[in-house]
């Protein structure tokens, strides 16, 4: 029998060394017992990555259980990364974390709890990817909609002034700055509304565009206007259900209106890039599928939706 590879003996007899080996150094022997724990499909597919170059997922990826969870829930209606993480743990990680205690001893007891010990710090990361995913856009999308369940919708607040203007990207604007993530879009002012970007066309440039197809939560949807090179409204994507964006936007109709259907109408998304407010580069991250489907849940708010006939979301029964 040829091990140069890797492999599992044949046969089941604890205690019994009647096989002949020789080793490579760094080589190491799993016992019988242990063997049988892991499973030999196990031992086979350590290998097997060890073959092919070591560390399979030394550009990122998802392990065994942890893969088949994720694509079953993400459309779950999770908050967000914090709590599909603390749902994920319990249901992907937990289990093992048992099995390894009760096959293993206090060895595996011991290990057990050591790596029980990150889910801590994993939760706290998912609480960070909440507040800055997409860059930033994390907290854009929550800022919109709180501005689009309270918000001034004369403008006014955006615009800094009771004059009236167009003032969609103002409300871009101001929204993008007091949510701390204007290094993410664009390099975008703070200081608003004193110092903002009024020009969708401004937004345009500072920006890179996607197709509206490949519009994700936090990203900004932009309509071309009447001339060539016109660019005449600019909102925010807060959602997406299947292929339909959810949106809010300010000076639809002269006032703040969040939105199914309109966004799917842009002629491009523009994409925030960076990880923490402040940081030109960084993790690009999006919010978990599902986290925005709770939006409305516990407000009564829909009735805006209905064909986007509606400026701002009142509750169905009074």
């Amino acid at each position: 029998m040829h091990y140069s590879t890797g492999g599992v003996v044949p046969g089941y007899r604890p205690g019994v060394d009647s096989v002949p080996a020789m080793l490579s150094e760094g080589e190491g022997i799993l016992r019988l017992e242990v063997v049988r724990a892991l499973g030999a499909e196990t031992i086979h597919r350590w290998n097997d990555i060890a073959r092919r170059g070591g560390n399979k997922f030394a550009n990122g990826g998802i392990v065994g259980d942890g893969a088949a969870w994720v694509k079953q829930h993400q459309d779950d209606p999770f908050e967000g990364y914090e709590e599909a993480v603390h749902k994920g743990w319990d249901a992907a990680i937990t289990p093992h974390l048992k099995s390894l205690a009760s096959k293993f001893g206090q060895v595996g007891r011991l290990s057990a709890d050591g790596f029980g010990k990150a889910e801590p710090w994993l939760t706290q990361w998912g609480r960070w990817a909440d507040e800055h995913a997409t860059g930033g856009g994390g907290q854009v999308v929550k800022l919109a909609f709180q501005e689009a369940k309270s918000g001034d919708i004369s403008g006014a607040k955006y615009i800094g002034s009771a004059e009236y203007e167009s003032w969609c990207a103002d409300f871009v604007s101001w929204i993008v700055d007091h949510a701390q993530a204007t290094a993410a879009y664009g390099g975008s002012p703070t200081g608003t509304p004193g110092n903002r970007w009024p020009a969708v066309a401004t937004w345009v440039e500072k920006m890179a565009m996607v197709p509206t197809a490949a519009a994700r939560p936090g990203d900004l949807m932009v309509y071309r206007g009447y001339g060539p090179g016109d660019w005449g409204h600019i909102d925010i994507a807060t959602g997406k259900q299947g292929s339909t964006l959810e949106t809010v936007g300010g000076n639809e109709s002269r006032t703040i209106r969040r939105q199914l259907g309109y966004g799917n109408r842009a002629d491009g998304a523009l994409c925030p890039r960076g990880g923490a407010p402040g940081a030109g580069e960084g993790p690009f991250l999006n919010p978990w599928p599902g986290s925005l489907a709770r939006s409305s849940e516990g407000t009564g708010e829909f009735a805006g939706l209905v064909g986007g006939a509606v400026g701002r979301w009142r509750p169905l029964v009074e």
